[in-house]
């Protein structure tokens, strides 16, 4: 595999991103995207050069199936996009690495501080990045003492993202606290209790070249597939950029703490009263790096040249503030590719 001229890329889940696999198709050292997934109707099974049926994320098989991809395929590189995938390969890691498969992910200990939403506001917390009022369900007790009602109740780990345990619930009194105490029981300590926010949704993609920041790019998230704060959340699908030093500098601190390397996101809030919170980080490439793209900031080429060892040179502010109003497109075929 290592011999070969030219990338072929694995993208497990492809789900709908379909914008994704088509921009690293786009680069010139890249033959062949290949993808994986359950659902035999997702958008991204049908732009790949091929796609594989997949065992479930979680499953014991995954890691062997993914193996064996990348064995018939002669994968060279894999670039995980969904939360639980990052996660679960990030931990597994050694493995694909000593057949001289690379991955495009942060160091091990970033991820881990990533998945975990309630560790990573504590260490942005402390090297200055304003977070919401935060705790652990399991210190509910003292709740009302730090954060007023309404408050959140969310998942504290990015792993329980596609199971039952994932719900993100608005809790606007004491009775619903202690309801919610009750029903997870026994599950408290993977359940955070947050400051509700109210303001501009705030989307800032950055990227990083072995810890240092070579781009950050802000927006405003004016429209998703389902408000932030519903049950599941949901993606951007209307958005703008534009630029802020006080956004950059945010950026910079967490970088000092946090080794990333490669495309990362802060989701966050600019407050009435024009204060900003960072409510969680993404160590991944997100919706809006679509956005961040026609920008002028290819974070989806970037990626690419430093797998392949290309020097990345930092151009902090070299963007174009546009707007985006639309990202998808439909896909029509006769036969699924697999059921």
């Amino acid at each position: 595999m290592i011999g070969l001229t030219k990338l072929n890329v694995l993208i497990p889940s492809a789900g709908a991103r379909v914008s994704f696999i088509l921009y690293f198709k786009e680069h010139p050292e890249v033959k062949n995207v290949i993808t994986t997934e359950i659902n035999p109707l997702a958008p991204g099974v049908y732009v790949a050069d091929k796609c594989y049926k997949a065992p479930r994320t979680l499953s014991s098989d995954y890691i062997p199936f993914l193996l064996s991809v990348c064995e018939k395929e002669r994968v060279n590189l894999i670039i995980p996009l969904m939360d639980l995938d990052i996660v679960v390969i990030s931990r597994n890691r050694e493995v694909f690495l000593e057949r001289g498969i690379k991955l495009l992910l942060h160091p091990k200990e970033t991820v881990e501080i990533a998945a975990d939403k309630y560790q990573s506001l504590v260490i942005l917390k402390e090297v200055g990045v304003d977070v919401p009022n935060t705790l652990l369900l399991k210190d509910a007790e003292s709740a009302e003492e730090i954060i007023a009602y309404p408050m959140l109740l969310k998942p504290r780990y990015i792993s329980m993202k596609n199971s039952p345990e994932y719900f993100i619930k608005k809790i606007s009194d004491r009775r619903e606290l202690e309801f919610w105490k009750r029903e997870l029981t026994g599950k408290e300590d993977r359940y955070i209790l947050q400051e509700y926010l109210a303001g501009t949704e705030l989307t800032v993609d950055f990227f990083c070249y072995n810890g240092e920041v070579i781009s950050i790019v802000p927006g405003e998230r004016l429209a998703a597939v389902a408000p932030a704060f519903s049950e599941t959340g949901g993606a951007i699908i209307r958005g703008k950029t534009f630029h802020s030093e006080e956004i950059n500098e945010l950026v910079f601190k967490a970088a000092e703490k946090l080794k990333f390397h490669g495309p990362a996101n802060f989701q966050g809030y600019k407050l009435k009263d024009g204060s900003i919170k960072i409510t969680e980080i993404n160590p991944r490439l997100t919706g809006a790096s679509v956005m961040t793209k026609a920008a002028g900031a290819d974070f989806f080429k970037w990626s690419i040249d430093m797998i392949l060892g290309k020097e990345l040179k930092p151009r902090i502010g070299d963007f174009k503030e546009i707007y985006m109003t639309c990202w998808s497109k439909p896909i029509f075929f006769e036969k699924p590719y697999f059921l």
